[in-house]
């Protein structure tokens, strides 16, 4: 198992995650790359991988996602029950004729049933791109960080560091 859930494509059988992606409305903003996008509940761990966001496209199979300007919006359906999503991993595979993209922000949703049960914003604003300093996958993390006690720090370091 790799740990991800698995997606259906049957509504009311776990969660519905509505992920809504905002294309920069700046020159050559579009990507003509394939997108990819994990959901993450914590630091460590992504329990969500979509290796071609398109696929999820509430606009069809005939829209021209991730374009300049654009708005496009995706349900992914899952069989578990919702995670409170406060990390992402976007990127995408630096395909096409024009593969940069400037990427404004990821907003998910998360619904149990029609019960909406949180909402996250994950502001980018940058390029995802190869070169020039660029990456071609982005990390947006709004997970607390969990602090270590003084007892759980003695137990791996060495005595002498104590």
């Amino acid at each position: 198992m790799n740990g991800f859930y698995t997606l259906t494509k049957r509504q009311g059988q776990g969660c519905t995650y509505i992920v809504e992606v905002k294309t920069g409305d700046l020159d050559w903003a579009g990507t003509s790359a394939t997108v990819e996008l994990r959901l993450c509940y914590n630091n460590t761990t992504c329990f969500v991988y979509i290796p071609d966001l398109t696929e999820f496209g509430l606009a069809g199979p005939s829209h021209k996602y991730f374009q300049r300007g654009n708005l496009d919006f995706f349900r992914i359906l899952t069989t578990k029950n919702c995670h409170d999503v406060c990390r992402i991993r976007i990127g995408h595979d630096n395909a096409g004729i024009a593969p940069g993209w400037y990427l404004e922000y990821v907003k998910v949703e998360a619904y149990d049933g029609s019960v909406p049960k949180f909402e996250n914003l994950f502001v980018v604003y940058q390029w995802i791109a190869e070169g020039q300093g660029y990456t071609l996958q982005l990390d947006v993390n709004h997970c607390p960080i969990i602090k270590a006690t003084a007892a759980q720090f003695a137990s791996v370091l060495p005595s002498s560091a104590i």
